[in-house]
């Protein structure tokens, strides 16, 4: 039901109506899958056939003034996908007509060539006013700042940007020669641009995540609405920050956003909204046939290579912890193949590169890309027993739980900062501070905190070893039968953290 939020005295020539249908976050779920927060199993969520057809649903019901987005992140993230870098998905946002995608950090994932590839291939275009070629000073060729898009006459001006973070959470050879600059004067630029071209409707694309979106809306009037990503925030009613209604629609296809806006025509400012999540379950929905005969097709291309049995699972290997460990069993079995396979003495892994466990029974090749979605490289060093204690206490500290091999660790939350982890070797033997040991560690930790946490140390020291996948589909192979391991490797104590 629409629900008028404000008054005003705007009358209907001086106002137009606009339907934006949203994503974000996709991750190239093409296929459902399960999600018992939103639907009880059997019942399926999400799925590109089943989101298009509720695309088709609601063009129907108000045909001429819908637009279609999505925030970003497309395409990384499942065997699906990532086994023909996102073409499936592109094919699937064509063939439903998506008019405009915000450049997502993962879209970085397999190095700007596959990106411009996906690019080229896709009917509308990547935006990102905050990037920039170091070398030319300007956007890259194959991204634009902005997009005008015109419903009905109406023209709606859509601004793009990424965070700038990607320097970050990437591989620095994969962003080479971009620069990600701070979102608000790019977005200002941009949109002082689409003014002078005559266009007031401004709508933001964002894969910024939902706090940088508040904190834009505060800094920036004009914007008619804020059309999020990156946080996998499910907001099922829109924000309004300032004159700004910003939206965002989780991750993984769950829901599609749908948000319905009345717009002074003349300054572009917000009359009235009302807005939603639609769940996309598939006993609601029709989906799309032109979508499932694409899937198919990739399915085609794909399954044989995917369903490859690699071993068998001899129990179930969980992602969660038990007590006070933050050891899993999925987070033992990875950090064994590591050290295995790399003939390190040590391991280290944090679990949110872990998103999901493997059952008691075969283990396919699809198994694993599930169980780690995002590949990363793994990086080798020689270090001393002390700058490994560092980095442990830095990253136990951290809110995410941290998986090891090769040690016990166990962090005293009562003992002042630099003296919080005590470390064993197998056996009970001393880790000793002042000597070496080889140390295996994923790349993407070492990027993100390569200034700070000990990881600065490993800037000289470390070398780049084969992915995150291959070294644990390697391990499967060798080992043929695995049986879960559930030691408590890393434990914290429940104590009560010191002033500093």
């Amino acid at each position: 039901m629409f629900i008028l939020l404000s008054c005003c005295s705007v009358t209907a020539a001086e106002s137009t109506e606009l339907h934006i249908l949203h994503t974000n976050d996709l991750h190239g779920r093409m296929l459902p899958g399960y999600d018992m927060k939103i639907a009880i199993p059997p019942e399926k969520i999400g799925g590109a056939a089943y989101i298009a057809g509720k695309i088709n649903e609601l063009r129907g019901m108000n045909p001429g003034r819908v637009l279609l987005l999505d925030g970003g992140d497309c395409a990384m993230g499942t065997a699906f996908s990532d086994a023909l870098y996102g073409i499936p998905v592109i094919d699937y946002m064509n063939s439903v007509g998506f008019e405009a995608m915000a450049l997502g950090n993962h879209e970085f994932d397999w190095g700007t060539g596959k990106l411009m590839a996906m690019q080229e291939r896709a009917k509308f275009p990547f935006l990102a006013a905050n990037l920039i070629d170091s070398r030319t000073g300007r956007i890259p060729q194959y991204i634009q700042p902005y997009t005008i898009i015109e419903k009905e006459g109406l023209r709606i001006g859509i601004v793009g940007l990424t965070t700038q973070n990607v320097s970050i959470l990437q591989n620095p050879s994969r962003v080479k020669n971009l620069l990600f600059l701070p979102p608000e004067e790019p977005a200002r630029k941009a949109i002082d641009e689409l003014h002078r071209k005559g266009v007031r409707i401004i709508v933001v694309l964002s894969h910024l995540g939902l706090d940088d979106d508040r904190a834009l809306a505060c800094k920036i009037s004009g914007i008619a609405c804020i059309v999020g990503s990156h946080s996998h925030t499910a907001l099922h009613k829109p924000l309004k920050v300032n004159d700004t209604v910003i939206v965002q629609a989780g991750c993984h296809g769950s829901y599609l956003g749908r948000l319905k806006i009345v717009l002074d025509t003349s300054s572009g400012r917000v009359i009235s909204y009302d807005g939603e999540l639609l769940p996309i379950v598939d006993r609601n929905i029709v989906p799309d046939k032109n979508v499932e005969e694409l899937i198919t097709l990739y399915q085609g291309k794909t399954k044989a290579s995917m369903n490859e049995v690699l071993g068998i699972a001899e129990d179930s290997l969980t992602d969660t912890p038990h007590g006070e460990t933050e050891s899993t069993a999925m987070g033992n079995f990875i950090t064994d193949a590591l050290k295995n396979i790399c003939k390190a003495d040590v391991a280290i892994y944090r679990s949110d590169g872990i998103r999901t466990g493997i059952l008691r029974g075969p283990i396919r090749k699809d198994d694993i890309h599930r169980v780690i979605p995002y590949d990363n490289k793994i990086i080798k060093a020689e270090l001393t027993g002390r700058e490994i204690r560092r980095m442990l206490e830095f990253l136990v500290e951290s809110p995410f739980l941290t998986q090891v091999s090769g040690l016990e660790v166990i962090y005293h939350g009562d003992r002042k900062k630099g003296e919080r982890i005590e470390a064993f070797l197998p056996a009970g033997e001393p880790f000793t501070d002042d000597r070496s040991y080889c140390l295996v560690t994923l790349e993407y930790l070492f990027y993100i905190n390569r200034n700070n946490g000990g990881f600065d140390v490993m800037k000289k020291k470390h070398r780049t070893e084969v992915f995150s996948r291959e070294i644990v589909t390697r391990f499967i192979v060798n080992e043929k039968r695995i049986v879960p391991s559930h030691e408590v490797r890393v434990k914290k104590l429940p104590l009560t953290v010191p002033p500093e």
